[in-house]
């Protein structure tokens, strides 16, 4: 019996334009690899950093991959995001529950389903950005 062979490529996912200029302002100040061009209309398009020179331009922003910004979150503001599947639907629907480290109560759980756990994690981004820091 041959066993198939499963090929799974892994895509980095990257915050949004909007979330990436709400962590500029709120002090986040890694080097990342990409960026998002201010002067491209529909910011759906990042370009890579030489770091070497500085962003073009003054309103380009730094654009880390999910996994960066969950880590900042907990290093830097102890807020430590969990995302978790519903196990009574058959749907694949994701959840983002958010804690403070150190200590056991959630602080946000807002009961919308999302698809994908990266949809999880950028409406998590959302309400840490805008409501708790």
């Amino acid at each position: 019996m041959y066993l198939k062979k499963i090929v799974m490529e892994i895509k980095p996912t990257y915050v949004t334009f909007e979330q990436a200029k709400l962590i500029r302002k709120k002090g986040f100040n890694l080097k990342t690899t990409w960026a998002y061009q201010s002067s491209n209309p529909k910011n759906k398009y990042s370009y890579k950093v030489n770091h070497e020179i500085l962003l073009r331009d003054k309103k380009d922003v730094f654009c880390p991959e999910q996994w960066e910004l969950v880590e900042y979150l907990r290093i830097n503001h102890g807020i430590w995001i969990e995302i978790l599947l519903t196990e009574d639907s058959p749907y694949n629907n994701f959840y983002f529950r958010i804690m403070e480290i150190g200590k056991y109560f959630t602080l946000s759980h807002d009961g919308i389903y999302r698809n994908t756990p990266q949809e999880a994690y950028s409406a998590a981004f959302d309400y840490i950005l805008k409501e708790l820091i």
